[in-house]
């Protein structure tokens, strides 16, 4: 027998996957929905789905929010919400127009796993006439690294990161209790199977 077929089989290391220790993220906050999806009843929203860069749909906008960017950048800023600095957040688009900003929350080893969100104009509220964004949000997890580097899981459950971005705007402005609203979202492309929605879309504005 050759000393090599007493060997044991080594996986190839491009097929190593290794777990990065810590970067454990926060539960989700709870969110008191009740009166804000009375004050949604019967409404529905179109609910952009942001592309990739290669044309592939990934997770919809689940807020909308009317007002100036600055006082959403103000608001979320005061709950530990930052620009990326070592990672950024890669470029995704809404019908074509890129994200006007992005930031971050939680971030482990500079964004390894984190809390994100990119904002799209969309134009006037018809309504108001204000200024009109759209939030697109998703938790990275689980860090690993293998053969190509450092990568992470994306939590596939959309609420949580919804929720996170509601509860922060709550706190920032307890003023926004009474009026935002929980409406039934349309999408505008098929929802990639590698993420899962309620199909609630929460509508807000900051004065």
């Amino acid at each position: 027998m050759r000393y090599t077929d007493r060997m044991p089989s080594i996986t190839p290391l491009r097929n190593l996957r290794i777990s990065v220790p810590g970067g454990h993220m926060p539960p989700y906050p709870t969110l008191d929905t009740a009166e804000a999806e009375k004050r949604g009843a019967d409404q529905t929203v179109t609910q952009p789905v942001i592309q990739d860069p290669n044309g592939g749909y990934h997770e919809p906008v689940t807020l909308i929010y009317s007002g100036p960017l600055n006082n959403l950048q103000k608001a979320l800023h005061s709950q530990g919400w930052r620009r990326p600095h070592l990672l950024p957040i890669s470029p995704m688009t809404v019908d074509g127009q890129p994200d006007v900003l992005t930031l971050q929350k939680n971030a482990f080893l500079g964004g390894l796993s984190r809390d994100h969100l990119r904002v799209y104009d969309l134009g006037t509220n018809p309504q108001t006439g204000a200024s009109q964004y759209g939030i697109a949000a998703t938790r990275d997890n689980h860090p690993y690294a293998n053969h190509n580097g450092f990568h992470h899981t994306t939590d596939p459950v959309l609420s949580g990161e919804r929720d996170l971005i509601m509860h922060d705007v709550l706190i920032a402005d307890p003023a926004v209790a009474s009026k935002w609203t929980a409406e039934q979202g349309q999408l505008t492309h098929e929802l990639s199977s590698s993420y899962q929605s309620d199909g609630q879309v929460y509508r807000f504005s900051l004065p």
